[in-house]
């Protein structure tokens, strides 16, 4: 998954981890459940944002229709605070 935040976050800003250390988790409509594989961010080229990538293990298998990520703030599992449905186009 790739990302931007605008405006663009500081690593020296106090305040940047809140916006980039939140965990992933996800699940389909198969049952299957994908973990937090890592990532990265960085000042954008032009530097007018932050550009990150994360990732989810395992790769979904070839039926599933539908992923739901879950993002969580640091330090609590207990609910999450955003959530996002990516309907995934056949293969």
């Amino acid at each position: 998954m790739r990302y931007e935040i605008q405006p663009p976050v500081g690593r020296e800003e106090p305040k940047h981890a809140a916006a980039i250390a939140w965990f992933l988790h996800a699940s389909d409509d198969v049952g299957g459940s994908y973990q937090e594989g890592g990532g990265a961010f960085g000042a954008s080229p032009d530097g007018n944002h932050t550009e990150g990538v994360r990732s989810l293990q395992p790769a979904p298998p070839d039926d599933v229709q539908r992923i739901d990520l879950s993002f969580f703030a640091p330090g609590t599992l207990e609910e999450p605070i955003r959530r996002l449905r990516i309907v995934v186009p056949p293969r």
